[in-house]
């Protein structure tokens, strides 16, 4: 009787766990995608910088707004109410050196400390934001890598953040990076 007591007060231990775990994401705002520390590869691939600054930064954070179903952030990450605040993004996007974005090699791979160090920049507010920090978008090795990051908008802690790849599909530069966004959402496997 003794083991059945204790079997019952383990599982429900456990339940009251996985759901503190996961209480952050009652109520999330979406941040965007942060390219101000990403490298796209290479120049051959990206051909002008600062059409991809002033028009492809501004249209890949806008499609995850104009198709929402597809781009289901809350379903993708297990979010129960999810609100919209681009604009701290949108800023710190516009201060990219655009001669800095495009690189022929290889960047050196993000480690946590370079996301804490991003997040540490964002200006301080209420609630709990989920950003895409971008990584790189890499098309010799067909691939985009972002940190999908959920942090503490008054203190800036981090809660959360998972690396995740998407391999890119499609026709145009917007839409084949978009697909690869995409697919690195769907690979974070919260929704049904």
């Amino acid at each position: 009787m003794k083991e059945i007591g204790l079997l019952i007060f383990a599982i429900l231990v456990s339940i009251i766990s996985i759901n503190a775990q996961d209480s952050f994401k009652k109520e999330v705002a979406w941040m965007g995608l942060d390219f101000t520390e990403a490298k796209l590869l290479t120049s051959a691939d990206f051909t002008d910088p600062v059409a991809i600054k002033n028009n492809l930064l501004v249209s890949w954070n806008n499609i995850i707004l104009k198709e929402s179903e597809k781009f289901d952030v809350a379903g993708f990450f297990g979010i129960e109410t999810l609100s919209y605040d681009l604009e701290t993004v949108k800023e710190r996007n516009q201060s990219i050196d655009p001669d800095k974005l495009v690189v022929d090699n290889s960047p050196e791979k993000f480690e946590i400390q370079k996301v804490e160090s991003i997040i540490s920049q964002y200006p301080k507010s209420t609630g709990i934001g989920l950003v895409f920090i971008v990584e790189s978008f890499n098309k010799p090795d067909a691939t985009g890598t972002f940190w999908a990051t959920f942090f503490n908008r008054e203190t800036l802690e981090i809660i959360s953040t998972k690396k995740l790849v998407g391999e890119p599909s499609g026709v145009s530069i917007r839409n084949f990076w978009a697909n690869s966004i995409f697919k690195a959402m769907k690979s974070n496997g919260n929704k049904k």
